[in-house]
């Protein structure tokens, strides 16, 4: 390709350009040719020197004009925005719709890089009204992607990548532009890496690699290498060879910027392989990269640089580090970019924690989280807070780590409390606050006015928050901007209650504590013991710390920590081992499995226990929120962890501080069942209809994608042992509950329904899991009506009135989906719990029919009995055990909240008359001897 390229060049590559400009000199082809000339061939110089000679005869040229404004913006030159502006005058006067409308969306991304936030809003609405009065689809989908792109720009990250998800399948399915397909790919991976989602950042990448190569578009296939390069070292997963991995990688983006002539790429890619390589040569690129920065006048990248010495330097030379640092905080700091500050903020407390003392480093650390935590509160939604906290992650595993290892060595609980403090800050934060107050987003559009003025505030804070921050302010200064910040603390309280004034339920900026070590000590009871996972790398591939993994268990009587092996050996393990036990055969293997797991997760932990504890409440961090711990045992009894113990598994400590004070005896009684639902739009194959003005509901924001799209293909059929397992359900818990079967079994009566009259809501139905788009996820009930569609959704879930209430998901992957850094998973059981109940039963794994039947009878007989939820559940798994059933049956089953609750008040077994129990045994043998009989097998999906 090279030779290619350099054949090009001797032949003068601009001839054809040149040519094809003389007899129409306003045609965009000609001036868009040198344009694609100097991205292909990295003659960016020489392209804008004969463009401007181009406009020497005096004529205005619109499109000469626009093409050397994407030049200059390509190359982070300023002067892009001269351009944009004559070549909007021009297109104006001359009546050019569709220059209009393309000058309009490069000013305004122009502006936005400037913080020119009025004049791009602007020229963005501009640029969408002109689209749709042409009625064009290629300039509205154009229009589209810039809407998406400010959305991003001004935090609202979830909001960008769902209209953006929405859009990029019309762009490749229609005739839309090159430049439009390559900018959504793009700004795609760039959203889901932000919102903690890398493994989908990298597939849009390759996708961008693929698309980039397509069109001979080396400059956009160097962007898309590099930010895989940044994502793999940056989030991982990563492996011993990553890191030679990512230097080859490095090494040939070396010489692609350097062929491309393009600095701006080039120092970016001098920092990533100076990171990776040997302290001289790391020097070496380093200082290039410097001298390059100064020509460029660039502060992102200005700021980059210098955190690449300070980091490279800090073992030699702590004090040049700090200042180094500090240099980098202040280059980032002219860039106004919250995401900036940030990733120089992460460095500086690397540099911190190995130049200063423990307790200065770690006051500077929790600076650093508030700063994390205020541009948190700008995002626009629930997973988009959720996200950009798993994407902070690493900064609070860091911490953990070092607190940790304090511990460890000093054996000071000074270091224990601090570090459970930080883990807690990082847990199911939009869970916690979900169940305190509602957000902005939350509130109807006519406080519109009100809100907005709210969300400005909050950008102030953060600004506020970002000078605060800066190590060279000086005492006086600092002073006055707390003073600020105290008078800012009043305006937003004030906006607060101007809001509240008008909707009780908004919350505004409440401060939730998190439970501190001593309360949760304090909680538990003799029996228990918590168990919390840190799953975190000890090293990223520069060879910064990064936490390394940890099992803190905390008891009535004490605290103890333990450093676990690396993530990169735990994933992989809990993967295999969950294939296996999905497949529910080789029964060695899984043994071996779950016996290599206990000893890497709990072996040392479990054998320090007091004597008595009967209950482990785990606190699972990454892959571990897929791992069924019931099936973990011991080399040396073979016995699984669910027969030894009742396990619970909760989000956080806060959380099940919370739910453990919670009686779900004294709410309702007896149970609401749905029971195999009928659905008819899983019974008919989904037939995509023409989509008539679908690019305007697109533009609008009114086009929405439903559930029913992962049905299609599916085979959902009937669950005839459904039915079986809802009468047990009622025949259990008593007279008071309902069972709903077939077309009864509504979305509409849940919706009607008072919730609060009973104790336990039971689906035994199909469940359909989106893992990348968690929204879209549903258990599947009949309809009711035309206007529900019978597919109930996190969402809907979530406006339920529950108060307490236990929920059972006798469905696959109840428990399961999209899973964040710190937040946990974005599963249907979340929702739930979201919405109000306290205890949820649910699936890692497809559940059997059939199966489900005999596990859910025992449960609750077990439950009525007045058993605790996770004690009623250990004695059905137990069963399911003994009378042989595959360990996927039940292993796969979870209690998620308050496992300690107990619904119903033990029955006094010695009224019951004789022929009673003659009655159970006889329904009990009754139901074994169908178990047998029973053929046919069906998967709740």
């Amino acid at each position: 390709m090279w030779i290619y390229w350099f054949a090009l060049v001797w032949q003068d590559p601009f001839a054809t350009c040149r040519q094809a400009f003389v007899p129409d000199p306003r045609d965009y082809r000609p001036a868009k040719c040198f344009y694609d000339v100097a991205r292909g061939q990295g003659l960016w110089n020489e392209a804008g020197r004969q463009l401007e000679a181009l406009l020497e005869g005096g004529e205005t040229l619109p499109w000469v004009h626009f093409y050397l404004g994407n030049i200059a913006q390509d190359r982070m030159d300023p002067a892009a925005l001269d351009h944009y502006r004559v070549a909007l005058d021009a297109f104006d006067e001359t009546g050019d719709g569709q220059g209009m409308v393309y000058t309009q969306i490069n000013l305004h991304r122009v502006l936005t890089t400037q913080n020119l936030w009025q004049e791009a809003e602007r020229a963005l609405a501009a640029a969408q009204h002109q689209a749709m009065l042409m009625r064009d689809a290629s300039l509205i989908y154009a229009a589209t992607l810039d809407r998406g792109m400010l959305l991003k720009r001004k935090g609202s990250l979830e909001q960008a990548q769902s209209l953006l998800e929405q859009l990029e399948p019309r762009l490749f399915r229609e005739e839309s532009s090159y430049s439009t397909r390559r900018d959504c790919l793009l700004a795609l991976g760039d959203l889901a890496e932000e919102l903690g989602q890398p493994r989908r950042a990298r597939e849009y990448y390759a996708a961008l690699l693929d698309l980039a190569e397509k069109h001979e578009d080396p400059y956009a296939a160097a962007v898309a290498s590099l930010n895989t390069l940044i994502s793999l070292v940056g989030t991982g997963p990563w492996t011993p060879a990553t890191r030679d991995e990512a230097s080859q990688l490095a090494a040939r983006l070396r010489e692609t910027s350097q062929a491309l002539e393009h600095q701006a790429l080039e120092v970016r890619v001098l920092y990533e392989a100076a990171m990776l390589a040997d302290t001289e040569q790391a020097d070496r690129y380093l200082a290039k990269a410097q001298a390059m920065t100064r020509e460029l006048g660039d502060p992102e990248l200005e700021s980059l640089v210098l955190r690449g010495l300070a980091a490279r330097r800090v073992d030699r030379d702590p004090q040049a580090a700090q200042n180094l640092i500090g240099r980098s905080y202040a280059a980032a700091a002219k860039s106004e970019d919250p995401a900036i500050l940030l990733t120089a903020w992460c460095d500086r407390m690397h540099v911190d924690w190995i130049s200063r003392p423990p307790a200065e480093a770690l006051a500077r650390s929790l600076d650093l989280l508030d700063l994390i935590e205020a541009v948190r509160e700008t995002q626009s939604s629930d997973i988009g807070r959720a996200g950009f906290l798993s994407h902070q992650a690493f900064s609070y595993y860091a911490l953990v780590g070092h607190l940790s290892r304090l511990f460890r060595e000093e054996r000071d609980l000074t270091w224990a409390r601090e570090a459970h403090r930080v883990m807690e800050r990082l847990r199911a934060r939009s869970l916690l606050e979900s169940l305190s107050f509602e957000r902005i987003n939350d509130l109807p559009d006519e406080m519109n006015d009100l809100t907005e003025t709210r969300r400005g505030l909050d950008r102030q804070w953060v600004r506020l928050h970002q000078d605060l921050l800066n190590p060279d302010l000086s005492p006086e200064a600092r002073a006055s901007k707390r003073q600020l910040r105290e008078a800012l603390t009043a305006k937003i309280g004030a906006q607060d209650a101007r809001i509240r004034a008008k909707h009780a339920g908004y919350g505004g900026r409440q401060s939730l504590q998190a439970a501190s070590l001593e309360q949760v000590q304090a909680a538990l009871e003799p029996h228990q013991a918590l168990l919390s996972y840190q799953l975190s790398y000890r090293e990223n591939p520069y060879g910064q710390f990064y936490g390394g993994s940890w099992l803190w268990v905390v008891t009535n009587a004490g605290v103890e920590v333990y450093e676990l092996a690396d993530r990169a050996a735990i994933e992989p393990a809990v993967d295999t081992f969950r294939d296996l036990c999905a497949e529910g055969k080789h029964t060695q293997q899984i043994r071996a499995g779950a016996e290599a797991l206990y000893r890497r997760l709990m072996e040392r932990a479990l054998a320090d226990l007091p004597e008595g504890i009967e209950e482990l409440v785990i606190i699972p961090d990454g892959h571990l929120y897929h791992l069924p711990f019931s099936l973990l045992q011991s080399a040396a009894n073979h016995t699984p962890l669910a027969f030894r113990y009742h396990l619970t598994l909760v989000p956080s400590a806060t959380l099940w501080l919370r739910w453990s004070k919670q009686n779900p005896q004294a709410k309702g009684s007896g149970a609401l069942v749905f029971s195999d639902p009928r659905n008819r739009a899983i019974e008919t194959p989904l037939e995509e209809s023409p989509d008539s003005g679908g690019w305007e509901r697109l533009y609008r924001g009114t086009k929405t994608v439903t559930p029913a799209d992962l049905i299609a293909g599916a085979k959902l059929g009937p669950l005839p042992y459904a039915r079986s397992e809802a009468r047990s359900v009622v025949r259990h818990v008593g007279r008071d509950s309902e069972l709903l079967m077939g077309d009864r079994a509504s979305e509409k009566f849940l919706k009607q329904q008072d919730l609060r009259q009973y104790k336990v809501l039971h689906f035994a139905a199909h469940a359909v899991i989106d893992e990348v788009r968690p929204q879209r996820s549903a258990i599947i009930l009949a309809p009711g009506s035309d206007e529900e569609d019978g597919f109930l959704t996190p969402r809907e879930i979530e406006r339920l009135d529950l108060d307490g209430q236990v929920v059972v998901l006798s469905t696959c992957h109840g428990a399961s989906g999209l899973t964040f850094r710190g937040e946990g998973v974005m599963s249907l059981a979340r929702s739930f719990l979201q919405a109000g109940a306290t205890t949820v039963i649910g699936t890692l794994q497809p559940l059997s029919d059939q199966n489900a039947e005999v596990l859910f009878d025992t449960f609750y007989r077990h439950l009525a009995n007045g058993l605790p939820v996770s004690r009623a559940m250990s004695m059905a798994q137990r069963h399911c055990h003994e009378a042989n059933q595959s360990v996927a049956t039940w292993s796969n089953v979870v209690v998620l909240g308050n496992g300690h609750a107990v619904l119903f008040d033990e029955p006094d077994r010695e009224s019951l008359p004789v022929f009673v129990w003659a009655l159970v045994a006889f329904s009990l043998i009754s139901l074994l001897v169908g178990v047998v009989r029973r053929q046919r097998r069906h998967t709740r999906s």
